[in-house]
């Protein structure tokens, strides 16, 4: 709570004086979060996360590098999910490129688990 609550107060800061570098943050790169995972309430600790993983999926290029950032994406966004169910066909779709980009028994049974929690339709073929 505390984490949030002074992520918040400096986010709040940054947009009265609209100095997002204060912050660490780019308007272009929050656009583009915005466009591709939905619209982001940039007070909340979530948003950050996203931010930061979609800049270290867009720079990685090994493996292990692209698998961790695919992975920080669908973190943020199921826990984004839980407050609000609007995210988690987007979780979902993170989840399922995660498998098909690495196979992996339990991120298969991750994206089981997180479909039949929102109830959403089948995507990824079941190992």
């Amino acid at each position: 709570p505390y984490y949030r609550e002074a992520w918040k107060d400096e986010v709040e800061k940054a947009r009265a004086s609209g100095d997002w570098s204060s912050v660490g943050l780019e308007p272009d790169r929050m656009k583009a979060v915005d466009a591709e995972y939905g619209a982001q309430d940039w007070t909340h600790p979530f948003a950050a996360s996203l931010y930061y993983a979609s800049a270290a999926l867009a720079r990685s290029r090994a493996a292990a590098d692209r698998s961790a950032a695919r992975q920080l994406l669908f973190q943020a966004l199921m826990l984004e999910s839980v407050d609000d169910a609007r995210f988690a066909p987007r979780a979902l779709a993170e989840i399922e490129t995660l498998c098909r980009e690495f196979p992996s028994r339990q991120f298969y049974h991750l994206a089981e688990r997180f479909r039949a929690r929102f109830k959403l339709q089948n995507a990824v073929p079941s190992k």
